[in-house]
């Protein structure tokens, strides 16, 4: 059982990124419409940037973009200042709320593309931690932990992918123009 906990778990957390799951900005038709926008002058400066360099975070799942690292971003160097100066032009207030409203439009459409997975992935992982429960005296308090930790992980984070279910309509709403800005990226 133990393997089968594992797997489970295993399969919750790969492959999905821990990615900001609010924003200051709630997700509606215009605020969505208007990060689409921003995108058409900001993924052609992001691509200027080596993918060697450190503002890169390369490592997500299929369906989202790789994202810009903002910490790595020195806060006053030409890049940032000019990452900043495209997204006020589109309404927001700096780069930090368009990277975090991005993040949040990402997750969601991480949602859309991967909902009946997750839900049978969160009703597996309940079902799994009943059973883990009942057979407590198969592992060391160690183990234990250990294995209630992971369901902890994995069932918060898939919260928070789940969470993004009531801004799936604004986010439908641009699918293709998303996905055309993934294409570019790859």
């Amino acid at each position: 059982m133990i393997k089968r906990v594992l797997c489970i778990c295993g399969m919750a957390l790969m492959g999905l990124p821990f990615l900001a799951s609010s924003s200051e900005l709630a997700l509606d038709e215009q605020v969505v419409t208007r990060y689409v926008q921003s995108l058409r002058e900001i993924l052609p400066v992001l691509q200027t940037v080596e993918r060697s360099e450190p503002v890169w975070d390369g490592a997500l799942a299929d369906g989202l973009p790789p994202l810009l690292e903002l910490a790595q971003v020195e806060r006053g160097s030409e890049l940032y200042r000019q990452l900043n100066n495209l997204t006020q032009k589109y309404g927001f207030a700096g780069l930090e709320q368009w990277n975090a409203l991005g993040q949040h439009i990402w997750l969601t459409r991480l949602y859309i593309q991967e909902r009946e997975d997750l839900d049978m992935v969160y009703e597996q992982l309940d079902a799994l931690e009943v059973a883990l429960r009942d057979n407590t005296r198969q592992y060391s308090t160690a183990e234990l932990e250990q294995l209630l930790r992971t369901f902890q992980e994995s069932k918060t984070h898939i919260l928070r992918l789940i969470a993004t279910r009531s801004d799936v309509p604004p986010v439908q709403a641009h699918l293709g123009d998303l996905d055309a800005a993934i294409a570019t990226l790859e």
